[in-house]
């Protein structure tokens, strides 16, 4: 640590009182790095409040820049404790730029420290506007470099959830209108879709490598929940979620897909074969977890595993699945289906 000068409080008094104007407290809080100012600071209260989002009669939002986050970021190395304190001691507020500051300061912290913050990023991820959502996946793979998969684990959860379509009370009210009518509902994430592929591809990826069995219940959550949200009434019986139009391939050709549904569906296939490869003795439970789901989706998904690993230990569900098939006559069977029975037929031979 650097020898820095202990301040007075004459010299803290005489800056502060020189801080009328944002400008001169932006250029101060960005230039200070002494770290023995933040507990005179934050004994005046510096830290405590910081600015909300202002809504104005016209529709428009601004969100004040708060200076103090900046300082918290330039001595958060030297004094973690204290700023870690500080941080988790500010109030659930609706100003982006507060939780973008905090985001940058988990990013810097190492270990145990950084996932600290975990609950502030939680708040942030579940907030209305957001910044800069392109660091959210590195914060991710830092905290997968960090080893504080739990941490990571709770904040994907978080960002891979999809949110309702915003018409969908009108196009609920119209379809019951006119049942023919054919108005799809489309949730969204709360990201944009290329800083979506970038959280699944660079963070819940690599999550899904070093904790696959955690990741796919996430997912599997995620995608049974993103299928409700795109039905217009919830039939219990009902298992057609007509995904093979949405997602005629599970398994992704590339990693490129600018659609938000298939990125995720395609990253629950990669942590499902995870699950196979790098835990074995989860496989079972991976498939009562997947039998257990409601959707078409998660049986082709299921057919897809057996497809690609078959073994004596799927033999038996793959037999299950060819003999309980009752629509031989009636529907052309499907491609994961069709893989399975193939792969199988070369595997086991007689």
């Amino acid at each position: 640590m650097k020898s820095w000068k202990k301040p007075t409080n004459e010299m803290i008094d005489k800056t502060l009182a020189s801080l009328k104007k944002m400008t001169a407290r932006k250029y101060f809080f960005s230039r200070l790095e002494n770290p023995l100012w933040i507990k005179p600071l934050a004994e005046r209260g510096y830290f405590k409040y910081p600015p909300k989002a202002q809504s104005f009669d016209d529709g428009t939002i601004e969100f004040p820049y708060w200076p103090e986050i900046q300082y918290l970021k330039n001595v958060c190395n030297d004094v973690p404790d204290e700023v870690i304190n500080l941080v988790m001691d500010i109030p659930q507020i609706n100003n982006p730029i507060v939780y973008d500051g905090i985001l940058d300061i988990a990013l810097q912290l190492r270990g145990a420290q950084s996932a600290k913050l975990k609950d502030k990023m939680l708040e942030y991820a579940g907030m209305e506007h957001q910044l800069r959502t392109h660091k959210y996946a590195d914060l991710l793979k830092h905290w997968i470099t960090e080893k504080q998969t739990a941490a990571a684990v709770e904040l994907a959860q978080r960002l891979v959830a999809f949110a309702p379509d915003p018409q969908s009370e009108e196009k609920r009210k119209r379809r019951k209108e006119n049942p023919t009518e054919w108005n799809l509902l489309h949730p969204t994430p709360r990201v944009a879709p290329w800083e979506y592929r970038a959280i699944m591809s660079e963070g819940v990826r690599p999550l899904a490598e070093i904790a696959p069995y955690q990741v796919v219940h996430l997912l599997i959550n995620t995608t049974a929940n993103l299928i409700r949200l795109r039905m217009h009434s919830d039939e219990p019986n009902n298992t057609q979620d007509f995904s093979n139009i949405w997602w005629p391939r599970l398994q992704a050709s590339d990693d490129d897909s600018e659609i938000s549904e298939k990125v995720l569906v395609h990253t629950l296939t990669f942590a499902c074969e995870q699950v196979f490869e790098k835990s074995p003795t989860q496989v079972a439970n991976l498939d009562k977890v997947l039998r257990k789901q409601r959707w078409g989706v998660f049986e082709r998904l299921r057919q897809h595993l057996y497809a690609k690993y078959p073994n004596e230990q799927t033999k038996p569900w793959i037999r299950e699945s060819i003999l309980t098939y009752d629509s031989y006559h009636l529907w052309e069977y499907r491609y994961e289906f069709q893989q399975m029975i193939r792969r199988a037929c070369e595997h086991f031979k007689e």
